[in-house]
């Protein structure tokens, strides 16, 4: 305002900003500030989960060589067998008890379930002459070689409800109904295949015609008259015939003279040892990959020193003074093991047990040691480092959910703080509006009187 004292401005006294402060932005900017060391640990956080997440991927590829390195130590896994037959109709497996060597055999016969059949009887029609009298199955013997008489109740004299009733009834024959082109007819079977599964009905109208005999499959060694010998089965599956082995006869095979011949299954055993080659390898890969350059573990001693104990086992010779790359397994010049089926089975059919003793003692045990000091629970240097990250984090999130509160309670004394600043800034503003209304009003009126 002017007057003849002078002029006073007080319009912008407070800068203009009284009452409007942007309490938001102001503490907003601040906590941005006091959060930077919450903001520095989670940091860490994320830093330290990265690190044990790649410590648990070595892990588990360190516990991968311990379990196929244990499996190349134990002699059960270097005794797996292959059973081959010379016919088709015949399938064969053996297990590791099974020997070396071959069985000529002539299917005899094929097992089969007994098939017999009823009808109505040609005058009256009826099923049965007494329903209420029931009918019995004879099936099967009793421990003392006695057979088993089982009595069936019936409902009524339908051959449905017979049907039924033997269905319902559980002792291993089934019945069924069929409609043939000379009218229906009352079909009954074992459940099972086998000579001791053959069956009698009593108390039908009509008495049963077998149709197909139970009958077991049977196989001739030789001739029995002149020191040869049998073997029966109860279906067409023989185990245990021959040692450790298993096979199956069928329809094309009867009356056909068939080899079954049990060797070592070398391909199996390579392949054994190739899979303990390919977790060596993975290992060494996933090392390669946390370490390289720009990785997370770059520079990790522990680590590094870890992939150069796994290539020395590749690079000693075995007991005998061989070198590995006489069963098949060599190290290159890029740290890759590598390993040729070929050399390895041709060494294995050789010298079985030096093979075996030479993986085992040179290549299996010493992984195994190697793999179990970093990888076994508790004790491993690996899972021990773990067990050091996960705590790390555990206590860092610790200081950052501590921190979070103390945040909070900062932010929320800024607000309050700013808002009673901003409550005074706006009454003092409001004092100045009144002001300067005052002295416009005196100046207004001092002009007038001049």
């Amino acid at each position: 305002m002017s007057s003849a004292l002078g002029s006073i401005q007080i319009n912008g006294l407070l800068g203009g900003t009284a009452g409007k402060i942007d309490t938001d932005a102001l503490v907003s900017a601040l906590m941005a500030a006091k959060s930077m060391p919450k903001q520095q640990l989670q940091l860490q956080v994320a830093n330290q989960q990265k690190i044990t997440q790649a410590y648990q991927g070595l892990n588990t590829t360190m516990q991968a060589i311990s379990a196929a390195a244990a499996k190349a130590i134990d002699t059960g896994s270097w005794t797996a067998t292959k059973a081959t037959s010379s016919s088709s109709a015949v399938v064969a497996s053996s297990t590791a008890t099974a020997a070396d060597g071959s069985t000529t055999f002539t299917v005899n016969a094929l097992a089969a379930a007994q098939v017999s059949t009823v009808k109505a009887d040609p005058v009256t029609g009826n099923w049965i002459t007494d329903y209420t009298a029931g009918i019995d199955i004879t099936i099967g013997v009793d421990a003392s070689n006695n057979p088993i008489v089982h009595h069936i109740n019936l409902a009524s004299g339908s051959v449905t409800d017979i049907a039924q009733a033997v269905n319902d009834a559980g002792i291993g024959v089934r019945a069924a109904v069929v409609n043939t082109d000379t009218g229906q007819v009352l079909q009954l079977s074992s459940a099972k295949t086998g000579a001791a599964n053959g069956f009698s009905i009593a108390g039908l109208a009509q008495p049963a015609q077998q149709v197909t005999a139970a009958q077991d499959a049977q196989v001739s060694v030789g001739d029995p008259a002149g020191g040869g010998y049998t073997i029966s089965s109860a279906t067409n599956t023989f185990t245990d015939a021959m040692p450790g082995v298993t096979f199956t006869v069928g329809a094309a095979a009867l009356n056909q003279s068939v080899m079954i011949s049990v060797s070592s299954d070398t391909p199996k055993i390579a392949s054994m040892v190739s899979g303990l080659v390919d977790s060596v390898n993975s290992a060494k890969l996933a090392i390669g990959t946390y370490t390289g350059k720009g990785a997370v573990l770059q520079g990790y001693s522990d680590v590094v020193g870890l992939n150069q104990d796994l290539s020395s086992i590749f690079s000693s010779a075995t007991a005998s003074g061989k070198s590995l790359s006489d069963y098949g397994i060599d190290l290159t010049k890029d740290g890759v093991v590598t390993f040729d089926a070929d050399v390895f089975s041709a060494a294995y059919s050789a010298d079985p047990n030096g093979t075996m003793q030479a993986i085992s003692d040179a290549v299996a045990t010493p992984l195994k040691t190697i793999a179990d000091a970093a990888s076994a629970p508790v004790t491993g240097t690996i899972s021990q480092t773990i067990t050091s990250g996960n705590d790390r984090v555990t206590d860092l999130n610790d200081q950052i959910d501590a921190m979070t509160d103390r945040l909070n309670k900062t932010e929320e004394q800024l607000r309050l703080k700013y808002i009673a600043m901003q409550t005074a800034l706006a009454k003092l503003q409001s004092q100045g509006d009144w002001l300067t209304s005052m002295f416009k009003s005196m100046d207004s009126s001092s002009q007038k009187g001049s």
